[in-house]
């Protein structure tokens, strides 16, 4: 399990992620500076933004991980 800052690192080189309560098919992604969902719903519509304000609220929380079928590309 990771924190937020280090997931956000990872979405903004490509890999998708999730939190361990969400169902197993379901993770985020950025997009340009976008965020979106496995939907493709569009979840927050500022991503630098949304990581400077909420960085401290969220990195004490190692809830979140790779997305499994995201990984072999990225290796």
């Amino acid at each position: 399990m990771i924190n937020f800052s280090k997931a956000f690192s990872l979405m903004k080189k490509g890999i998708k992620v999730r939190q361990k309560f969400w169902s197993e098919d379901y993770y985020i992604y950025i997009e340009g500076n976008h965020i979106y969902d496995s939907l493709g719903n569009l979840y927050i519509s500022d991503a630098d933004e949304f990581h400077k304000k909420n960085k401290d609220v969220y990195d004490h929380h190692f809830t979140y991980d790779i997305y499994d079928d995201d990984i072999e590309p990225h290796l």
